[in-house]
């Protein structure tokens, strides 16, 4: 499998972490228009959703890049009522992510 990632990104929390920003960015521009993957006006995208396209990764190396991103305030766990563990964006993450040399371009909401 062919996965994409920004190497800025690989670069300071990991290429299993930058894997998961990639899918995890994919799903929310997928999701935006989406009620059903939103809290608080926040898109949210559940653990399964991130693993199916993480497939290759084993239990253990998805759990690392997780945790980076979660240590360094990237992203958060929230708990939808009937959804299990669920990640969204940190504003932390939508403003070093919109400068240079990252510079994702997303609409966050």
């Amino acid at each position: 499998m062919k996965q994409t990632f920004n190497t800025d990104i690989a670069t300071k929390y990991g290429v299993r972490s930058a894997v998961i920003v990639n899918i995890m960015i994919g799903f929310c521009r997928s999701a935006a228009n989406c009620d059903d993957y939103k809290l608080e006006g926040k898109v949210f995208i559940p653990y399964f959703e991130i693993r199916r396209f993480a497939s290759y990764m084993s239990s253990r190396e998805f759990g690392i890049g997780l945790k980076s991103l979660i240590n360094h305030n990237i992203i958060q766990i929230i708990i939808p009522k009937n959804m299990g563990n669920c990640y969204i964006f940190t504003d932390h993450a939508k403003e070093l992510f919109s400068k240079k040399p990252i510079r994702i371009q997303i609409d966050w909401q």
